[in-house]
């Protein structure tokens, strides 16, 4: 028998095609088994392990995020110094809420260590919001810049850190404009 003939007439198991095939469709399984599995889940970095710090956060950024909504839209404001003035308003606002969230006991080092990471943000984020207030006074046409911080937008930080420990207020509010 010719060599090709008896290779087409192995089973698949004894080819080394067949063979490779199904090394290729069972690691593919097992891999996708894995990570469906749960076994591959991992907690996200900016994880707080004691949930008494988010529930004790949530309400008082609802209500600072409340109080900074009863403030005048950036599109009403009728000139670049009203703006700003109500820019301040905020900006008291927001000032008053870190400290609020400075307050609140954090249990661990690790959790103290993520809390005080982002509420450094908070402050960064205070600060650039001030800086722009003191900016449009100059010029009606200056635009809100964040300050770098590793080369990335650090308020996409503050806000996943916020949304994965359910507290969905306690992220940046859209008030600058």
């Amino acid at each position: 028998m010719h060599p090709m003939q008896e290779l087409a007439t192995r089973p698949w198991w004894k080819r080394p095609s067949g063979i490779a095939v199904a090394v290729i469709v069972l690691g593919s399984f097992g891999l996708w088994a894995y990570a469906l599995s749960g076994l591959a889940a991992r907690t996200p970095p900016d994880t707080l392990s004691d949930t008494a710090y988010a529930a004790a956060a949530e309400p008082r950024c609802a209500a600072a995020r409340a109080a900074i909504d009863e403030l005048p839209l950036a599109m009403t404001a009728r000139s670049a110094i009203e703006r700003s003035e109500t820019l301040d308003d905020a900006t008291d606002l927001v000032d008053a809420l870190i400290r609020e969230l400075r307050s609140i006991p954090v249990d661990g080092e690790a959790d103290r260590a993520l809390v005080d990471a982002w509420l450094e943000d908070w402050e960064r984020y205070s600060a650039d919001r001030r800086r722009y207030a003191v900016a449009l006074r100059s010029d009606a046409g200056a635009r809100f810049t964040l300050t770098a911080r590793n080369g990335s937008n650090y308020t996409r930080t503050m806000d996943a850190m916020a949304d994965l420990n359910g507290m969905p207020s306690c992220q940046t509010p859209g008030d600058v404009g």
